[in-house]
């Protein structure tokens, strides 16, 4: 005999059985879309504070953590918490706050040959009051015990 075995109506019945039973216990979520793996936060944006002694010393402090609407002042003042902590003495407050002295080192007043604290933002020196320049992310304010800038700085 070398037929061939015709599969009988009852085995059909149950290999169609089954099929649909595996296609019933598909779970439910095999029919979404696939879901985006959730995403890396972002490190927060920062800004960086330098203090230049004008002797060749200098302390930058860098990763303060910028907020929207932060001031230069607002900047010093975090960098000035950290440890070890810096002493800024200043007069005024909000946009009209002044800086007189940082670690013990004075404004030497008026004068071409008298040095100063000056703060500049990004290499330039800033238009405004450091209570009123607002930085943006990635900023740089550079404070520097030095002379008065060439006029036109």
């Amino acid at each position: 005999m070398s037929g061939t075995m015709k599969p009988s109506r009852r085995s059909l019945l149950g290999c169609l059985a089954l099929v649909v039973l595996g296609f019933a216990s598909v779970p439910a979520w095999a029919d979404e879309p696939a879901k985006k793996a959730p995403e890396a936060k972002s490190a927060p944006a920062t800004v960086s504070v330098v203090f230049d002694y004008g002797n060749g010393k200098e302390k930058a402090l860098t990763g303060i953590e910028w907020r929207q609407g932060m001031t230069a002042w607002d900047a010093t003042q975090a960098a000035a918490r950290r440890a070890p902590p810096i002493e800024i003495k200043h007069s005024g407050s909000g946009a009209m706050v002044f800086v007189t002295g940082i670690d013990g080192v004075k404004n030497q007043g008026g004068g071409r040959d008298k040095r100063n604290w000056q703060f500049l933002v990004n290499g330039t020196y800033a238009d405004t009051g450091v209570g009123a320049k607002v930085l943006q992310a990635g900023d740089k304010v550079l404070w520097k015990f030095a002379p008065p800038p060439p006029s036109g700085s």
